[in-house]
């Protein structure tokens, strides 16, 4: 089996970056350190947009540009904004399969596994992830949540990169369950309160002093929703406050 085609030949390939940028970005790379694709941008060898196509290419992933179409309120809803804002996230689409409710994610680092695990775990869903561009998706998240409130649908357009190999368009795979809210998330009959989740104190990971959840609190959590102690949410609530 034919091994995945580099960046740099993939922009050759199109014509949309010459030999000679090519090696100043790997020179860069070798002596600096970090992403091609980031080189690329900050040297201005590439657009944004032209990165963004060349990774859907890559990573064989389909690219979502949102626009024209319209997601509805309970799906954009499915991750809460400190979560869409943390790992630059925002859902589009869910369908069914036979193995369970889909959530289709548009994430800027679509190969993030901490991210789609931690939107598993609050959904009950299975994250299909698709790659956004960053950019386009923190402009989304700011529209939603504030100037929409959170609340009404939003407008988006699926544009896949159709080059040889890549995926097939979205929108004819999916199957959106309109206005609905599948699984774990679906609202729950009263019941009476159930005992507040213990506080427990977890390392920061991030210079702001954010605390991060660890595997261990992830644990204990998925225990009290199981054992009924506490729901989904509650624990989004809590996740709100803290």
């Amino acid at each position: 089996m034919a091994g995945r085609l580099k960046l740099g030949e993939i922009l050759l390939k199109a014509g949309v970056l010459s030999k000679e940028q090519l090696n100043a970005a790997l020179e860069d790379q070798r002596r600096y350190g970090g992403r091609l694709g980031t080189i690329l941008l900050e040297r201005r060898f590439i657009t944004e947009k032209i990165y963004f196509k060349a990774l859907s290419t890559q990573l064989r992933i389909p690219a979502v540009d949102f626009g024209q179409s319209s997601i509805p309120e309970a799906i954009c809803r499915l991750v809460p904004r400190e979560l869409a804002e943390k790992h630059v996230v925002f859902p589009v689409a869910t369908r069914r399969t036979p193995s369970g409710n889909v959530l289709m994610l548009a994430m800027a680092d679509p190969t993030n596994v901490e991210a789609q695990d931690e939107i598993r775990f609050l959904t009950g869903f299975k994250v299909e992830p698709l790659l956004g561009l960053e950019s386009t998706i923190r402009v989304v998240i700011r529209e939603f949540w504030y100037e929409q409130d959170g609340k009404g649908t939003y407008r988006y357009k699926p544009d896949v990169d159709l080059s040889s190999g890549a995926p097939e368009q979205v929108s004819q795979e999916m199957e959106i369950i309109h206005g609905e809210v599948r699984g774990p998330m679906a609202p729950e009959k009263e019941k009476a309160p159930a005992a507040p989740a213990p506080r427990l104190q977890v390392e920061h990971e991030r210079g702001d002093g954010t605390p991060q959840l660890t595997r261990e609190l992830k644990a204990l959590l998925k225990l009290l929703v199981r054992k009924g102690l506490i729901t989904q949410q509650e624990y989004l609530d809590e996740f709100k406050e803290s």
